[in-house]
């Protein structure tokens, strides 16, 4: 097996397996928490990316893990790690102009509408699809969604996102995924027009923050604009690349979880669009509380 990438916010020290799945393997040390992972899932903040022959046997059986400046063990398996091995997930604009922000936005908007899983949130922005929904659970939980974005995106922003957190099943429920998209979403916008966001992005993070330690994992990297792989090439294919850039970054994000991807792009998706309104709102309703 090859090592290709150990993110830049795994910390040193001793793990022990916490949960585990065909692609991935998660890790805790008590306070935190490492995903050992194979190269379909990508890098991030907190991954470890292996590829290579017996990879997913090895997944199966891995127990132990001990990552150090410049070495992992992996069992009985030992890696040597260097600066080439480095994920970087603080995104930055650099020269980019947004040119194609619009355009790509509106075309993202579509393939999420289009593409996206039948039980994700994409329903919030295509209404047509709350018709995937039929038993008496799922409309009780579409219902929930509904409340807590009208309330985000219309109403009190404390009152939104407490009706989305937690609300759905999984390893990270659905509007835990979503609240994750609307912070992914603040951090970009407060490079993009140098708009003074922390307070909100702070204040959202608070009240997302629950007893489930993936959603309060994956929040706290969101509210840091720590980004993994994949939501991070469809952030540089949405402001300028062509459409199918865009195409092929939205279905790789989509492909993450049952519906995960897909539920963290739409939050990201209405924050954007939202900015000049509920945003701006989000900044008087803190700087009142």
């Amino acid at each position: 097996m090859n090592l290709l990438s150990v993110g830049d916010q795994v910390e040193r020290g001793s793990y022990t397996v916490h949960s585990r799945f065909k692609r991935a393997v998660n890790f805790s040390n008590g306070r935190g928490l490492v995903f050992l992972v194979s190269r379909e899932i990508g890098a991030g903040p907190l991954n470890i990316v292996l590829e290579g022959a017996g990879l997913h046997q090895a997944l199966a059986r891995v127990s132990c893990l001990r990552v150090e400046e410049h070495l992992l063990e992996i069992d009985e398996r030992r890696f040597n790690v260097d600066r080439s091995h480095c994920y970087r997930s603080d995104f930055t604009l650099q020269d980019c102009r947004a040119a194609r922000l619009p355009l790509n936005l509106a075309l993202f908007r579509q393939l999420l509408a289009d593409t996206s899983a039948a039980n994700s949130l994409a329903f919030l922005i295509a209404p047509e699809r709350v018709g995937n929904f039929t038993s008496a659970v799922e409309r009780a939980f579409i219902s929930r969604i509904q409340r807590g974005g009208e309330q985000l995106f219309g109403g009190s922003l404390l009152e939104g996102v407490s009706l989305l957190k937690g609300c759905g099943a999984g390893l990270t429920p659905s509007g835990d995924d979503f609240i994750a998209g609307v912070l992914i979403g603040l951090h970009l916008l407060q490079q993009l027009r140098q708009r003074e966001l922390r307070l909100v992005i702070d204040k959202i993070f608070r009240a997302a923050t629950g007893n489930n330690i993936f959603s309060n994992t994956f929040l706290d990297l969101a509210s840091r604009g720590l980004l993994f792989e994949k939501i991070e090439k469809l952030i540089v294919a949405i402001l300028g690349e062509e459409a199918d850039a865009v195409r092929v970054a939205a279905l790789e994000l989509f492909a993450i979880g049952a519906t995960s991807g897909a539920d963290l792009g739409t939050g990201f998706l209405m924050t954007l669009l939202e900015e000049n309104g509920a945003v701006m709102r989000w900044k008087r309703e803190v700087a009142l509380l």
